[in-house]
């Protein structure tokens, strides 16, 4: 048998090349397999002329990907056990538009065509900032809607075996994804054949040197990982490593709470995102107004709260104060937030029960739809009027022991195998499936949204008994966002809370805000698919203001 130290240096070399691309290959076909190369789906854009104007391929898709042209799966079907493709938004320059006669889409060997009368047109000015339009050029959605033939058909594409787009990028990418993962594996497997080629050769005092010294230079690197991260690290860098039990309860955004499970933790403080001594996202306030004060406080989930802002006076609340005050000269107003993120109609039932009432309001807006919808993401069985198949009591996860090695940690959060905790692990209950399980709109049909509306009228009676004037809002989304706000599942949910806070305040006699219906879905103005940005708070309170103005809401 030919030893490895007999044969030439050149040899070595070669084969110690064999191995890692052997290794390299099979962490490549790894990767691959992975992302499931699938049918290929293909869409053609014709002319007048009849001539081609693009064709699109691709082979792969991830839904709420924006890569080329080809933006997101939109929604999805369960059949026979399989999430299916139901439609696909396309996004095309709008100077282009117009020369398109016909969209061919193709499916394996079917395909469907879409003329201009089939064609569902959402014109939008957009910003588009990827490839392959330049940052400014406007374009406008196509939203293919796959027949019910295609949907059924064997060649459709099922969503679980969907993972990446592939493009040159796409391919790139898996190619480095692999690479990186194999030169991890060589490498750690020629320490393990180094040591297994000596370790018979090595006497039982060299065999307890190496390890001594290899469980010595372990814990020097855990000390000074712990001393970086605890001395060293800038404040971005310590909240990403450490455990959540290392971080001082005044630095945690929320805190138990023995009615709410959880409200906002008093005077945190994060740049210029900071809660009063009372728990609110707002500036110090006394809980008794001053005379002649109009007080309104709005209630909510993360939308309320304004969580895509980073600045306490850029919230809606406080640009709906600053408006108020300085457009329509009501200088006696003054606007609370009380929004608190993940809250849902259960919870803010309760804050204007046993916190908003407190601080003696002359008007409440109440504005919910999105949080709502994730409690109807249960089992049906499970579905009450408690929430108890959602909402768990605030209870802290466990912590495997190994989370305790910060040089585990720092190394498992740059490898994507440690992630950080949220509400969720602290406040979701294990029957909850969560944003991202895709589902039927069966499931909304079965858990209608009788609670809500039940809890909505709680909260106009409440309001009533002490004589608070009650403002229900619809909720507004942005669609283009490409996230769960986007899928058709949402989309309907949202259509139907609004729908039953539009009904509940014509019941209740209560004024209602059909906000949802102006508000702009121009991504400029959004962080997400549910939150806005500095733009999108200016532009809703300037809406709201200007609903309260004309109703004459204030006195």
């Amino acid at each position: 048998m030919l030893k490895l130290k007999n044969l030439d240096f050149k040899y070595k070399i070669i084969l110690i090349l064999i191995v890692f691309i052997v290794i390299w290959i099979t962490t490549t076909l790894s990767q691959v397999k992975k992302a499931k190369i699938i049918t290929p789906l293909s869409i053609e854009l014709k002319t007048k002329s009849n001539n081609f104007l693009e064709k699109i391929t691709f082979y792969r898709l991830t839904p709420g990907k924006k890569i080329a042209k080809i933006e997101r799966v939109d929604s999805y079907s369960w059949i026979n056990g399989n999430f299916y493709v139901n439609s696909i938004f396309v996004s095309i320059p709008t100077e282009d538009l117009k020369d398109i006669e016909l969209v061919i889409l193709k499916i394996g060997k079917q395909e469907f065509r879409y003329n201009k009368e089939k064609l569902i047109n959402e014109w939008i000015s957009v910003k588009e900032n990827h490839y392959p339009f330049p940052a400014t050029r406007l374009t406008n959605r196509l939203l293919l809607e796959i027949p019910d033939n295609l949907k059924k058909s064997k060649s459709l594409i099922p969503i679980q075996k969907i993972r990446t787009i592939i493009n040159w990028r796409g391919d790139f990418l898996i190619l480095l994804i692999s690479f990186l993962k194999a030169f991890i594996y060589f490498f750690i497997i020629s320490i393990i054949l180094f040591i297994l080629y000596r370790l018979p050769k090595l006497k039982k005092s060299e065999i307890a040197l190496i390890l001594t010294s290899i469980t010595i230079t372990l814990i020097l690197c855990e000390i000074m990982a712990r001393i970086w991260i605890f001395n060293i690290a800038s404040e971005e860098q310590f909240f990403k490593y450490v455990l959540y039990k290392d971080i001082k309860k005044e630095k945690l955004k929320y805190t138990p709470h023995h009615y709410l499970n959880y409200c906002l933790t008093p005077n945190y403080r994060s740049g210029k995102t900071y809660h009063n001594s009372m728990g609110y996202r707002d500036k110090e306030f006394s809980k008794n107004k001053n005379e002649g004060t109009f007080r309104i406080v709005a209630l909510g989930g993360s939308t309320t709260y304004t969580v895509g802002v980073k600045d306490n006076d850029k919230t809606f609340t406080a640009q709906l104060e600053q408006i108020l005050k300085s457009k329509y000269q009501y200088n006696n107003v003054e606007v609370i937030n009380a929004g608190v993120g993940g809250y849902n109609s259960w919870e803010t039932l309760i804050n204007l029960q046993f916190r908003v009432l407190d601080i003696e309001p002359d008007l409440v807006i109440i504005y919910h739809a999105t949080n709502d919808v994730h409690t109807r993401r249960v089992d049906p069985a499970l579905y009450t009027g408690d929430n108890s198949a959602m909402r768990k009591q605030w209870r802290e996860p466990k912590i495997p022991w190994y989370n305790y090695l910060y040089l585990y940690r720092i190394i498992g959060v740059k490898m994507g195998m440690v992630k950080g905790v949220g509400l969720r692990q602290f406040t979701f209950a294990e029957s909850y499936y969560g944003v991202d399980t895709q589902l039927t709109l069966d499931l909304l049909e079965q858990n209608k949204p009788v609670y809500f509306a039940r809890n909505l009228k709680n909260m106009a009676a409440i309001a009533k008994a002490n004589k608070i004037k009650i403002l229900f809002a619809s909720w507004a989304h942005c669609p283009y966002k490409n996230d769960y706000a986007s899928s058709e599942f949402y989309q309907t949910g949202f259509q139907e809370m609004n729908n039953v806070v539009r009904a509940v305040a014509l019941q209740e006699n209560a004024f209602f805000f059909d906000f949802a219906s102006i508000m702009s879905k121009d991504t400029k103005y959004w962080s997400d698919g549910r939150h806005l940005n500095e733009a999108g708070a200016l532009l809703k309170a300037q809406h709201f203001a200007d609903y309260l103005d004309k109703n004459k809401l204030i006195q």
